[in-house]
C-alpha cells in the first residue's frame, strides 16, 4: 500500500491514519465485481421500466401518437445498451418503429428526430458488427461487444500499463501473481496461473483473450430474442 500526503498542510499536528480508512485510487477486485453487478442490475431495471412504459403508451394512445414514438425510442436504447445480439436486433426494430410513428403523426420536434436518427445509426452499426462473427460482449450491460483483435490490442496496452504502474516500465515480463492481480482489477476475475511462471506480453495477451472468450460464450449462450414489442401497424 502506497500513500501520498501533504505534510506541509498538517500544521505540525500528529497524524493518525488507518490504512483501512483510506479509499484506494483503483477499486479492489471484489469492489469492481460489485460495481459491475450493479451496472448489470440497473440496465435490467431500465429495460423493465421502459417495457412497462411502452406497454402503457401503446395501450393508452395507440401507435399514432408522438408519445408512442418516444416510448419506442426509450425501450430501444435500453435494449441497445445491453450490448447483446438479440437485444440489439430489438433495438433496431424499435427505433425504426419510433421514426415511422414520428413521421406518421407529423411531429416536427427536431431534437426528437435527431435523437432517434443517432440511436438508430448506432444500433445498425452494432448489429452489423455482430454479423461479422466473433464479436460479443464479455460482460453484457457493462462492456461493449469486441472482436478478438480488439481484445488483443487492449491487452497489449494493459500489459504496458501494469508494468508502468508496478515500476517496471519496459520490462519484458511480469510475475504470474502480478498478471493475475492486474487482470482481476480489469474485470477478469477467474484468471489463474502457476506461481512460478514469468509472463511475457504474448503469454499475457493469450491468457487474457482466452479468458475473455470464455466469458463471452458464457454470457451470451442463452441470448434469445425477447418478446416482440407491440405496435407497428
Amino acid at each position: 500500500l502506497r500513500m501520498r500526503l501533504r505534510l506541509d498542510m498538517l500544521d505540525n499536528k500528529e497524524l493518525m491514519l488507518k490504512p483501512e480508512n483510506v479509499c484506494p485510487l483503483f477499486p479492489t477486485a471484489p469492489k469492481l465485481q460489485e460495481q459491475l453487478l450493479k451496472l448489470h442490475d440497473l440496465a435490467q431495471e431500465r429495460i423493465a421500466s421502459s417495457k412497462e412504459d411502452h406497454r402503457i403508451q401503446i395501450k393508452v394512445t395507440g401507435v399514432k401518437h408522438v408519445n408512442a414514438a418516444i416510448a419506442c425510442q426509450n425501450l430501444g436504447t435500453a435494449y441497445l445498451e445491453t450490448y447483446r445480439l438479440a437485444e440489439t436486433g430489438l433495438a433496431v426494430s424499435l427505433l425504426i418503429q419510433a421514426d415511422k410513428i414520428r413521421r406518421r403523426v407529423g411531429d416536427d420536434d427536431k431534437d426528437l428526430a435527431l435523437s432517434i436518427s443517432k440511436n438508430l445509426s448506432t444500433a445498425q452499426e452494432d448489429q452489423a458488427r455482430f454479423d461479422e462473427g466473433g464479436v460479443l460482449s464479455a460482460m453484457p450491460c457493462c462492456w461493449p461487444a469486441t472482436s478478438r483483435n480488439e481484445d488483443e490490442t487492449k491487452m497489449v496496452r494493459l500489459f504496458a500499463g501494469l508494468q508502468a504502474r508496478n515500476g517496471k516500465r519496459g520490462s519484458p515480463s511480469m510475475s504470474s501473481e502480478a498478471m493475475q492481480q492486474g487482470l482481476r482489477l480489469y474485470g477478469l476475475f477467474n484468471v489463474t496461473a502457476s506461481a512460478c511462471d514469468a509472463v511475457d506480453v504474448d503469454a499475457f495477451v493469450a491468457i487474457a483473450c482466452d479468458e475473455l472468450q470464455k466469458m463471452k460464450l458464457e454470457a451470451n449462450r442463452d441470448s434469445v430474442p425477447a418478446p416482440a414489442a407491440a405496435g407497428d401497424r
